[in-house]
């Protein structure tokens, strides 16, 4: 370990939090062993238990890391905004975005789901209970559907933009005849998940033969 790594704790509280994730990302937290993130971070195992303590307490900083990649921006728009359908577009649009440009959430999320790892942390939650008041508030103006329960469409348009990124290389293995004359882009898909999602949680139009 270097002498300027030494001398500066947060720099090296930095390294093993990036040697950490970067592996975590690729094998899971149960597979992980403490002394490979001290390898990758070019420090020891008692330094990363003297920053961090367990096993458990990093992967939960690593945690609150990615999340907090996302929240920050995500959380201003929901408290600065009223929810109409362009937030709610937009607010989806930028969850999207995200997962395009950093790939490593995506495969975060899945060992989380993997591992059965239910805590998002305090900053996760927040936003979460945030998301679901101004949605609860929009539905109450008749902005959205009164009739779908708002945490189900929440945890549908984030399940559809997480899937597309965990499954997409499935989909459009060759072998699979999804159609030459369709785009398979990021982008088609995203526009096609707005379709859909917008179509099913705005108030339906009036049946003229139920009238």
């Amino acid at each position: 370990m270097s002498t300027t790594r030494h001398n500066d704790p947060e720099s090296t509280r930095n390294a093993i939090i990036k040697a950490a994730e970067q592996i975590f990302v690729e094998q899971g937290f149960a597979a992980t062993p403490m002394s490979a993130i001290a390898v990758k971070a070019n420090v020891t195992k008692s330094l990363i238990h003297h920053h961090f303590g367990s096993k458990k307490d990093l992967w939960n900083e690593v945690k609150r890391k990615q999340f907090s990649q996302f929240t920050g921006v995500q959380s201003q728009l929901l408290e600065t905004s009223n929810m109409d359908a362009g937030l709610l577009k937009e607010s989806i649009v930028q969850y999207f975005k995200f997962l395009q440009k950093n790939p490593q959430h995506s495969r975060f999320l899945l060992w989380m789901k993997i591992e059965a790892d239910d805590t998002c942390g305090d900053m996760a939650n927040e936003m979460t209970n945030l998301g679901l008041k101004r949605l609860q508030e929009a539905q109450e103006k008749g902005v959205f559907r009164s009739d779908v329960n708002p945490l189900f469409m929440l945890m549908t348009f984030l399940g559809l933009a997480e899937l597309w990124f965990e499954t997409k290389h499935q989909f459009l293995r060759p072998g699979i005849e999804s159609g030459s004359e369709y785009d398979h882009t990021d982008e088609a898909y995203l526009e096609a998940m707005l379709e859909i999602f917008f179509k099913g949680v705005l108030p339906r139009e009036p049946d003229p033969d139920q009238i």
